[in-house]
C-alpha cells in the first residue's frame, strides 16, 4: 500500500476507492428542517465488494437522500425518499429481476429525553 491509498497486486495492478458526500440543510421554522445528501463511491480493480462489479472489477454508486426533520416537544419524526444508483445490476425487484436503480422511503421517530 502506498501513501495514496491503492493497493498494488502481484502484477502491480493498483485497487483504488474514492467516495465524497454533501448535506445541505435548510431549517424552515423552528419545528421543522428540510436536508438533502448527496453521495458517491466507486471502487477500481475490486478493491472492495460491496456494489456489484463489473469484469474488471470497477463499479460505482450515487447516493441521494431528501429528509424532513419534524419535532413535537422531545419526539422528532424523520421522513426519508432515497434513491441509489449503481453502474452495475446491483439490485432485485419483486420479481427478482437485476435492476441499477433502487427508491426507498423510510419513517424513524427519535424519542429525546
Amino acid at each position: 500500500m502506498n501513501g495514496l491509498g491503492v493497493i498494488t497486486d502481484s502484477s502491480g495492478d493498483g485497487s483504488s476507492f474514492l467516495g465524497f458526500a454533501v448535506y445541505p440543510k435548510l431549517t424552515l421554522s423552528e419545528n421543522f428542517a428540510l436536508g438533502l445528501r448527496g453521495e458517491y463511491f466507486s471502487i477500481k480493480n475490486n478493491h472492495l465488494g460491496i456494489i456489484g462489479l463489473d469484469t474488471n472489477g470497477d463499479g460505482s454508486v450515487m447516493e441521494f437522500t431528501l429528509s424532513g426533520n419534524y419535532k413535537v416537544g422531545g419526539l422528532t419524526f424523520i421522513p426519508e425518499f432515497r434513491i441509489d444508483k449503481t453502474s452495475e445490476m446491483s439490485f432485485a425487484n419483486k420479481d427478482g429481476d437485476a435492476k441499477d436503480l433502487m427508491p426507498s422511503l423510510t419513517l424513524a421517530a427519535v424519542y429525546k429525553f
